[in-house]
């Protein structure tokens, strides 16, 4: 195993890379290139974790300028990424998917966004996005709005940059995610301790998304909408967390009757929204007890903060107002 540091430095790393890798080796060297020809003059080291390892993945990732951590099965993006970054040794984590080109700056603009002592995460935006919006029923709103460095409530675990001591202090990912919605949970327990959530549009790369989730279209959907519950329950507040989640769960129901609006009754979104849908509603049913005992866990760890709604509520209105007065 090796590791790589920038211009000969032999001091330990200021920036721990962690980049994903499952069955797509191809795309996992070319993130590492671009991890490479950053404009970084400071150490750094590279540590690549295969998921559900094989003898053709560890042979096509034995060599090269990383640290190779092999898991023999697939611990999802969560127990993937809590893998990898369990062997850091930087002062910043800078976790990334397979799937991403960096822009040469991306390094520079990560550490001038997180020079701010009272920062503690920062993200950026790629080719599809620019800035990840949550609103306060816990649905997705994407802006293209320009805007520049600015607090928000969460940002794309895709690209997320945290620093160290902020990632120990909150455990990592919460691997009962697996996959989707970890990255709002990291966002929303870091909120709750005091530190601040920063999105820079000038934290820029190039996402050919889909390269792993495509293989797995249902559980993908599955993923998603399980886990969404999964994220209201634990950081909703005590009045309002079983509403949003019934009212999610409503919504579900509709997508397994009638598909997702403005789609094909047999489209293939709608059929993949359907089974995924399904799939969550039995899911609940099964899981109540677990999900209750989910809240509480989250409540007593003081990762917990009962004003998040607010919060989301505030920053949805805020960014919402900004792009209809852009006329978005």
């Amino acid at each position: 195993m090796t590791e790589h540091s920038r211009a000969g430095f032999s001091a330990p790393p200021t920036v721990s890379f962690v980049v994903l890798n499952w069955h797509n080796e191809v795309a996992t060297r070319a993130c590492v290139n671009s991890i490479l020809a950053l404009e970084a003059p400071m150490p750094i080291e590279i540590i690549v974790v295969d998921n559900e390892t094989n003898l053709g993945s560890r042979e096509a990732l034995a060599d090269g300028p990383w640290r190779l951590i092999c898991l023999d099965h697939n611990e999802g993006f969560a127990g993937g990424m809590n893998a990898g970054a369990s062997t850091a040794r930087g002062a910043y984590l800078a976790l990334l998917n397979n799937d991403l080109i960096l822009e040469p700056d991306w390094l520079e603009h990560a550490l001038d966004a997180s020079a701010d002592d009272a920062v503690g995460i920062v993200g950026g935006r790629d080719d599809h996005s620019a800035l990840p919006i949550i609103d306060p029923s816990g649905s997705f709103w994407l802006s293209n709005v320009e805007t520049p460095c600015c607090s928000v409530a969460a940002v794309d675990g895709g690209q997320l940059f945290i620093k160290s001591t902020l990632w120990k202090q909150l455990g990592g990912f919460d691997e009962d995610f697996f996959a989707y919605h970890e990255d709002l949970d990291l966002c929303a327990r870091a909120l709750a301790l005091g530190w601040r959530v920063v999105y820079d549009p000038d934290l820029r790369a190039v996402h050919q998304r889909g390269l792993s989730s495509n293989r797995v279209r249902w559980k993908r959907a599955f993923w998603a909408r399980r886990n969404r519950l999964i994220w209201l329950t634990k950081h909703f507040p005590a009045g309002a967390w079983r509403r949003a989640v019934g009212l999610a769960m409503l919504e579900y129901a509709r997508q397994v009757v009638f598909g997702l609006p403005g789609k094909p009754a047999l489209s293939r979104e709608s059929t993949e929204a359907r089974g995924g849908s399904f799939a969550t509603l039995v899911w609940v049913v099964l899981n109540a007890r677990w999900l209750a005992r989910k809240r509480r866990g989250n409540v007593d760890s003081h990762q917990y903060d009962e004003g998040y709604q607010d919060f989301l509520r505030a920053t949805y209105s805020r960014w919402d107002q900004n792009a209809s007065h852009l006329g978005k």
